[in-house]
């Protein structure tokens, strides 16, 4: 008798466990995000259903955002960070750039899920307007990116320039997530009218030189690295006068 209740509690978890991989949606966080679509992977629908996805940049944007703030996200993934701004700052302050053309559906849905509209943009955040690029798909949509990885194809993805976006949108506030595209794009990027930048970083990408070059430059241009907001690769950088 003294193993029925926890054989009991072990089939109750298990029945939840398949309840929840049934479920269309999951929870994160207050939020919502579909968990069936083609584009979602068998280990990305478990990060899912773990609710893990994206939990430590969804709590440090949270800390970090204040009202007023406008929000540029280059790598809207699923649409989770972009849902929870839009929440914060309304919709007409947040604007996404996504490059995998079908996850543009996905964002749109999840966005819907959670009552908000951004507007988004399908496209590689570049430094010049026009043209197209190699976008280079992986079996986890995360993966992908402009670097060839693996033999998961490619499609030709129109490019976009971040700083003329910058310079219509005038974000105070941009979140970055693109797969070791920041080597390039960071170290050109108007920064002048940020107070803050949320950047997930790829030394397994560009190197931990690389890397350390980035947050150098941050420093450099009046940024600095805020370490209780930020973690493992997910960094957090605000103008040094906010800070002080």
């Amino acid at each position: 008798m003294k193993y029925l209740k926890p054989r009991r509690y072990a089939n109750d978890l298990h029945r939840q466990w398949l309840a929840l991989r049934r479920a269309r949606t999951v929870p994160i966080g207050g939020l919502r995000l579909m968990a069936r679509h083609p584009v979602l992977s068998p280990r990305m629908r478990q990060v899912l259903y773990a609710g893990t996805y994206e939990r430590e940049e969804l709590g440090i944007l949270r800390a970090t955002l204040r009202d007023g703030d406008r929000v540029l996200e280059l790598g809207g993934g699923l649409g989770l960070l972009s849902s929870c701004a839009a929440r914060r700052c309304g919709d007409g302050a947040v604007l996404v750039v996504e490059a995998r053309p079908d996850l543009i559906e996905v964002l749109a849905a999840n966005h819907r899920l959670n009552g908000v509209a951004p507007r988004v943009l399908h496209g590689i955040a570049g430094l010049a307007d026009g043209g197209e690029q190699d976008f280079f798909l992986g079996a986890d949509f995360w993966s992908s990116s402009t670097a060839r990885r693996g033999d998961g194809g490619s499609v030709k993805v129109p490019v976009l320039d971040v700083n003329r976006l910058v310079a219509e949108f005038a974000p105070s506030y941009l979140v970055m997530d693109i797969e070791g595209g920041e080597a390039d794009l960071l170290p050109a990027l108007d920064t002048g009218g940020l107070r803050a930048l949320l950047v997930e970083v790829h030394p397994d990408t560009i190197g931990a030189a690389g890397a350390s070059d980035l947050v150098r430059g941050l420093l450099d241009r009046g940024f600095v690295l805020v370490n209780r907001h930020s973690s493992r690769n997910v960094l957090f950088f605000e103008r040094r006068e906010a800070v002080l």
